[in-house]
């Protein structure tokens, strides 16, 4: 299974509930301590993720449109997971990624390089 780089906007319940899925997720705190978390530029961290081999985790579906983000993607080979996240189905807080339970398992899929669901 893939590890994987989570940008600052994913949000701590994302981060939470997939690691109680089993997926090992580095958070940019963790990364680059508090402070630099708030500091670090898109291409930055995704530098990172790329020196590492994770893959990238982002709310943030406009990333890949970004030229300067999308060049950091591919000239380090990041995948990218920019997805519609939601609140689990129980309404108990947990956040899981929106759709099916194939949507849900294709983010640990490493070979797709770009992986943008529609919103429910």
């Amino acid at each position: 299974m893939p590890e994987f780089l989570a940008d600052r906007d994913l949000g701590k319940r994302v981060v939470e509930a997939l690691r109680a899925a089993g997926a090992v997720v580095h958070t940019l705190p963790e990364v680059f301590g508090e402070e630099g978390a708030q500091l670090a530029a898109d291409t930055e961290w995704i530098a990172v993720a790329g020196r590492y081999g994770w893959v990238a985790l982002s709310k943030n579906k406009r990333i890949r449109y970004v030229t300067a983000e999308r060049e950091a993607l591919a000239a380090h080979g990041v995948p990218l997971r920019a997805r519609q996240w939601q609140p689990g189905p129980e309404g108990d807080g947990r956040c899981l990624p929106g759709g099916s339970a194939s949507h849900r398992r294709s983010v640990l899929d490493p070979a797709r390089r770009f992986c943008m669901d529609r919103a429910p």
